[in-house]
């Protein structure tokens, strides 16, 4: 048969909240998932736990690696899944991760997300990357196939950043030579 029906699957993961209703169609090859999930209070960090599952789409998986969520940030969500295209909306205040390919620290002050089918919108997010501030808004389009940004950014970097998370290759090649 190949499908998979999730009924008002109502429970605690890691003491966050959530509610699942789903149908995915064609299981075993590429999934195609319609449905809602509810989340509240839902702790970032068991995302981290959660990429090793089998079931989440192998584009989804590749995005989501390059963060690692820190504890304590909670947050309410309500997503609509349409053919794998979410429409969701979150709050951001307060979360914090490791942007895993530079192991860059990033706290959001404020801000909130949105989702609508294949983009995101990044709206008015105060940040600190490191200990540097940045503003970001916009959008980013095709979100899980190939990324097309249209998102400004404002900020005033300092040296010790630069030098710490965009020369330190350049400076490790420097003197390899």
């Amino acid at each position: 048969n190949n499908k998979l029906k999730i009924s008002n699957i109502k429970g605690h993961l890691a003491d966050s909240q959530f509610n699942v209703n789903l149908d995915i169609v064609n299981v075993t090859g590429r999934p195609s998932v319609n449905g809602i999930i509810g989340l509240k209070e839902f702790d970032l960090s068991t995302i981290n736990a959660l990429m090793s599952y089998t079931i989440i789409p192998k584009n989804i998986k590749d995005t989501l690696n390059t963060v690692r969520f820190n504890e304590g940030k909670k947050i309410n969500l309500n997503a609509k899944i349409s053919h794998n295209r979410i429409n969701a909306y979150t709050d951001l205040g307060g979360l914090s991760f490791i942007y895993t390919p530079l192991e860059l620290p990033v706290k959001i002050i404020n801000g909130s997300l949105i989702m609508r089918n294949n983009g995101l919108r990044l709206n008015k997010i105060n940040l600190l990357a490191d200990d540097m501030p940045i503003l970001v808004d916009g959008e980013v389009y095709d979100l899980f196939n190939k990324q097309n940004f249209n998102l400004y950014f404002n900020s005033k970097p300092r040296q010790d950043f630069i030098d710490k998370y965009i020369n330190k290759n350049i400076i490790t090649h420097f003197f390899l030579f």
